[in-house]
């Protein structure tokens, strides 16, 4: 037997696994969806099914004021293996375990560099979590409007993307698990290579201004 046929039968010999877990994972969305059924049949006049819209539930947070101005700024910033002083134990890297002692004038640095910029909203590459930077802006930014944070990070790695906002945020969108290729490189073997390691560092968020 050829490599196509064992590849041919392989496939065959995965595919009751396959049908298995896709109908597990369809029981589970039957049963999760089952609770949000009931509402919408109960609460239909004419009892037939309504499917809820994000815009019909989505709302303004409370307290909150859109700020009075037509324009607004936005500051993008790569800040370079930006990392808080404690040591994240599921990821192994040397800048994580054990930060550099000069971070904590970084962070002085970086907050003032953020009041005088009083960016809307704040887009940093490099930056290890979303955590970090409210630590940030609640301890040197309070007052400002920084209220919003966002953040697609990854298991494995330090160096995120992060956003702080001082508009409501919406939907994040994350490619972190899109498989993509190795553009131009084959391994020891000769072969192309595929990943999903650093894919975390591209999403896309929405952001209300108004």
């Amino acid at each position: 037997m050829n490599s196509s046929h064992k590849d041919i039968q392989n496939g065959l010999n995965n595919r009751p696994v396959l049908k298995l877990l896709i109908a597990i994972f369809s029981v589970s969305l039957l049963q999760f969806c089952s609770p949000a059924q009931d509402i919408i049949e109960r609460n239909s006049s004419d009892n037939e099914q309504k499917a809820l819209k994000l815009e019909d539930i989505q709302v303004t947070p409370v307290g909150y004021q859109y700020p009075d101005k037509e324009t607004f700024k936005v500051l993008s910033w790569n800040v370079e293996h930006f990392v808080d002083n404690f040591d994240d134990p599921y990821i192994d890297a040397v800048r994580e375990n054990n930060p550099e002692a000069e971070m904590s004038e970084k962070v002085a640095y970086l907050a003032e560099a953020l009041k005088l910029e009083d960016a809307d909203i704040v887009i940093f590459q490099e930056f290890e979590s979303t955590k970090f930077l409210r630590k940030i802006a609640e301890d040197h930014l309070a007052g400002m409007g920084y209220e919003f944070f966002a953040s697609a990070p990854s298991d494995g790695w330090y160096m995120n993307v992060v956003v702080m906002s001082k508009f409501p945020l919406g939907i994040l969108y994350s490619y972190g698990n899109v498989t993509t290729p190795v553009v131009d490189y084959k391994d020891e073997n000769g072969l192309a290579e595929t990943q999903n390691t650093l894919n975390t560092r591209m999403w896309s968020l929405e952001v209300f201004p108004a």
